[in-house]
């Protein structure tokens, strides 16, 4: 029997407004139909209801006991208490991070896999995994399992990219991947 994939879900101000009432429906709404494993504030830090959206999107985890990561943006993931999603450009960051809090990583690569596991990441993202508009041609499922089945990774890691139906979601099931991150997945 297969395990169950953990569900990330990834905000993106095209699908949860940037403005901090309609953000917090559409996010509940989104936590009460699929009961995410963990979510990622992204996409906000120019509105003008940013620590406004954040201190919203920290309560509503919580509350559905759904743990809660930002995006990029360590000084806010310390003033919340909350894990840090690390981009490709702060990589070096994930060493001294994560030993305070709990660090995700955007990988694209399996290079970037295994550096992100050597600095100490607790999950990470490999993506796209299929095609994904505006994003580079797809890693595809049959390199994802060569690469899950090769390497042992202590990180937990979460496929993404073009993850936006249950059938996605079923051809990951046996892939090797802890869960699947998306943010069309979601969209209720």
């Amino acid at each position: 029997m297969s395990k169950a994939l953990k569900a990330y879900l990834i905000t993106s101000p095209t699908y949860y407004p940037p403005e901090c009432g309609a953000f917090t429906r559409a996010f509940t709404r989104a936590l009460v139909v699929h009961r995410p494993y963990a979510a990622l504030l992204r996409g906000y830090a120019e509105s003008a209801d940013y620590e406004q959206i954040a201190h919203a999107f920290v309560a509503l985890c919580r509350e559905f006991a759904c743990l809660p990561y930002v995006s990029a943006d360590v000084a806010l993931a310390r003033n919340l208490g909350i894990g840090v999603h690390l981009r490709a450009h702060q990589r070096d960051s994930i060493a001294l991070l994560a030993k305070e809090r709990h660090v995700f990583y955007s990988a694209h690569s399996l290079n970037d896999m295994l550096l992100a596991q050597e600095q100490g990441a607790h999950a990470m993202t490999i993506s796209p995994i299929f095609p994904t508009p505006n994003k580079p041609p797809p890693l595809g499922l049959t390199k994802l399992q060569e690469i899950m089945r090769t390497y042992s990774f202590r990180a937990d890691v979460f496929a993404l990219g073009g993850i936006i139906s249950t059938k996605h979601c079923e051809s990951l099931r046996n892939s090797g991947v802890t869960g699947f991150a998306s943010i069309r997945y979601f969209i209720t």
